[in-house]
């Protein structure tokens, strides 16, 4: 894979797709606030490595094109990253690696039969932490107060299949099906 430098100066590879991978905290109908600014993102989950191999690729080609000695890069093994405590984060620890992607700009959704959606609530509601997904994602990269790095920059995504549901219930809690339906007090 080869990286790029735009007219901006910005440093970047082509697109390429990562097929049927799973989903974690996929905010994909509805932007999200991160840092200020509102952004559609969603993380990737891997057992191995091998499965991000296009994703290291394009993270190599863009770290040498901005001649980067050392950078923070955008795949992580799951056992490295801990909640706001310190304390080892259950759902990514269970994989080997993951990969935050993510953008402020648009981004195509489609479904499994690959029809495009346009409707935040229903791009919501299909799209859960534990579903299989394909991504359509390009690496860039990026110097800050805080050091140099490769981010993912996610530019579409298709619902593939259901996968087994991480990091939360589907129905409300206590049992109730709604949450019209809790007891009185």
């Amino acid at each position: 894979m080869e990286a790029k430098v735009a007219k901006s100066g910005t440093i970047y590879s082509d697109k390429f797709v990562i097929k049927n991978v799973t989903a974690l905290y996929p905010k994909v109908g509805t932007k999200d606030e991160y840092q200020g600014k509102s952004k559609y993102k969603c993380d990737i989950l891997a057992n191995d490595v091998a499965e991000f191999s296009e994703i290291q690729k394009a993270v190599d080609a863009v770290a040498t094109k901005a001649k980067f000695k050392k950078f923070r890069s955008p795949i992580q093994a799951g056992e490295d990253k801990v909640t706001e405590s310190g304390e080892p984060a259950a759902v990514y620890s269970d994989w080997g690696f993951y990969c935050k992607t993510g953008t402020i700009f648009d981004i195509s959704v489609y479904d499994k039969g690959n029809r495009k959606l346009t409707d935040p609530e229903e791009i919501d509601k299909l799209f859960y932490s534990g579903c299989k997904v394909s991504v359509q994602l390009a690496a860039r990269a990026y110097k800050s107060a805080n050091g140099a790095g490769v981010t993912v920059d996610l530019h579409q995504i298709k619902f593939v299949d259901d996968g087994e549901r991480l990091g939360g219930e589907e129905s409300c809690a206590f049992g109730a099906e709604s949450a019209d339906e809790f007891p009185e007090e």
